[in-house]
Parts: C-alpha cells; sequence; structure tokens
C-alpha cells in the first residue's frame, strides 16, 4: 500500500470516528430513544475496530513529538 494511500485511509477513518461522536452528542443532546444513541455507539465501536487493524500498516510512521503541544 503506498504512502499517500494508506494516509487518505487514516484519515478517512478518524473523520468518520470525528463525525460519529458528534453525531452520537447530538443524539444524547436531543433526547431521542436510546436506540439511535446505541446504533451511533455501535457504528463508533466498529470504526474504533477499523482505526485498530490499520496500526500494522502505520507502525513505521514516526511522528515529531513536537506535533502534539
Amino acid at each position: 500500500m503506498g504512502d499517500r494511500n494508506r494516509f487518505d485511509n487514516l484519515e478517512e477513518n478518524i473523520e468518520s470516528i470525528i463525525d460519529h461522536c458528534r453525531e452520537a452528542g447530538i443524539v444524547i443532546c436531543d433526547y431521542q430513544p436510546s436506540v439511535p444513541f446505541q446504533r451511533k455507539i455501535n457504528d463508533l465501536v466498529v470504526k474504533l475496530q477499523e482505526l485498530d487493524r490499520m496500526q500494522s500498516d502505520l507502525q513505521d510512521v514516526h511522528v515529531p513529538i513536537e506535533l502534539f503541544f
């Protein structure tokens, strides 16, 4: 897998996780029934599992510590 492709996949996955978190927050704020919230949580778990599976493709990437500050 090319560098660009694996980083694109990572970016898409992280954006999807952020969207699922935002949507779950909306469900909670709107006091919707628990079924939509549970669905969002399940979707979020699936996305996090996908992110975990991507770990082996990204082990050789080194992120400078300065980026976190």
